[in-house]
């Protein structure tokens, strides 16, 4: 588990956690992220605007240092 969108970009499977008070009871839940959805979070924990260009290609470009390592790791 891990706030730094770095360490999460580097994950075989990202899971959001997400935390909420309802009726006064506090909530958990948690649920696998993937493809743009992926881009998306990983985005959002870079901080500041999670929407915005930047932000989306810096985490697209942590995502895809992720995949260039995991090949290089292979041998392809």
């Amino acid at each position: 588990m891990t706030h730094l969108a770095p360490i999460a970009a580097l994950a075989d499977q990202h899971v959001r956690v997400a935390k909420s008070v309802r009726g006064g009871r506090t909530r958990a839940s948690a649920g696998v992220v993937a493809g743009d959805e992926r881009v998306a979070e990983i985005a959002r924990m870079l901080g500041g605007d999670a929407s915005g260009a930047a932000a989306l290609e810096h985490a697209r470009a942590l995502l895809r240092g992720r995949s260039a390592e995991r090949a290089r790791s292979r041998g392809v």
